[in-house]
């Protein structure tokens, strides 16, 4: 019988920290994982743990509990690395978790709990020329995972990506959300259990296109992701060649840092705003829009966005939708508080006028600072004498 060419392995979470060096693939979403998502995580393994722990029990007895499957990852190799297309937020938050549990092994400062620590060392990051390396490479999460690590005062600046943010968030909840019942004696059974006992299966894509392809098929089919991430699949799946596709996932994560600034469900409204205003047609797109704005871009984007070859697909992520972000950020902004010369665009919002597609849908990528505020002030002048 031939083998499959898609495959998938079991593994332990050590095995799983053991065998990979992770990083993310460029189309991957932020990490976006918020307290009840953790929580349910936490109370999932911590319920199925202690169903199975008696006070008195020793380390090797956790080989004969049950077992418990966190579901499967997509990855495919990139080098030395594991590039993770799909299964972030559950290897991430494990991550986080074995960091937790190895400063509560250490606090208890008892000696027979110095193997434990040893078990989870290699598994939070190995090192590479002298440095440590963490299992998710990451940069821009080194110093947050650095400060966990040496027990040192972390400060989010203005600047961090939402992955940052809501890492940092998590990370000062997990105390808090690990029960009492799996600390002082359970702990270390707790730990082993988790290494030994918690599986995943690894469907290894072998290449970018294949992870992407899984990807997609895996969220059609019920995975809960957001449209604003499948929305980011399906372009950079079209607009991605050897040399555009780290410049591209860069440019998407940028623009989703500007939008989390602005609010939290900002990247929505944005992209619906930026759709009905410049590329629907009649009432049917905009409903279409509100519902699904992603499933409309796949079936649109030749037809109204103009969007056919991956010149065009990588142009429309790497100028307009920065730019157009870049004005809806300034709209609101304004929306919140007066700005001189953009001030009817504060009263419509006040009036609660729905103005975000009309004022987008005069703009260009290419407006100076100038022309965006004189077509601004304008559209929102007028909306304002129509409402």
């Amino acid at each position: 019988m031939p083998e499959a060419p898609i495959r998938g392995d079991g593994f332990t979470v050590q095995g799983l920290f053991s065998t990979f060096q992770f990083r993310l693939d460029s189309f991957q979403r932020e990490y976006s994982w918020g307290r009840q998502d953790v929580k349910a995580l936490i109370d999932d393994l911590s319920g199925h743990f202690i169903r199975q722990w008696s006070p008195g029990q020793e380390r090797r007895d956790v080989r004969l509990f049950e077992p418990y499957f966190l579901g499967p990852f997509v990855y495919y190799r990139d080098d030395e690395f594991a590039a993770l297309v799909d299964g972030q937020q559950r290897i991430t938050t494990l991550h986080l978790l074995l960091v937790h549990l190895r400063r509560l092994a250490a606090e208890a400062d008892r000696r027979e709990y110095g193997n434990d620590i040893a078990a989870l060392d290699p598994l939070i990051a190995g090192t590479s020329y002298g440095e440590r390396a963490y299992a998710i490479d990451e940069p821009e999460r080194v110093p947050l995972l650095e400060s966990l690590l040496d027990g040192t005062l972390f400060s989010v600046s203005a600047e961090a990506s939402p992955s940052v943010t809501n890492l940092y968030e998590r990370s000062q909840e997990i105390d808090e959300l690990l029960p009492e019942t799996v600390r002082d004696e359970a702990l270390p059974l707790f730990i082993h259990w988790l290494l030994n006992r918690v599986c995943l299966v690894g469907i290894d894509a072998v290449n970018r296109r294949q992870g992407w392809a899984i990807f997609e098929t895996m969220n059609d089919r019920g995975v809960q992701l957001g449209p604003a991430d499948l929305l980011k699949s399906f372009l950079l799946r079209r607009a991605d060649n050897v040399h555009n596709r780290a410049r591209l996932g860069e440019t998407w994560r940028s623009m989703l840092t500007r939008l989390h600034a602005v609010g939290t469900q900002a990247t929505t409204r944005f992209l619906q705003a930026l759709l009905v205003g410049k590329y629907a047609i009649d009432q049917s797109d905009v409903t279409d829009i509100a519902i699904s704005f992603h499933g409309w871009v796949q079936l649109n984007a030749e037809k109204r966005l103009g969007l056919m070859h991956p010149s065009e697909f990588a142009r429309f992520i790497e100028r307009d939708l920065p730019a157009f972000s870049r004005r809806f950020a300034t709209l609101a902004a304004a929306s919140r508080r007066p700005d001189q010369g953009l001030d009817p665009v504060f009263y419509n919002a006040v009036n609660e006028i729905d103005q975000m597609p009309f004022l987008l849908a005069t703009l260009g990528p290419d407006d100076t600072d100038a022309q965006f505020r004189d077509k601004a002030r304008l559209v929102a002048a007028f909306l304002d004498l129509t409402y």
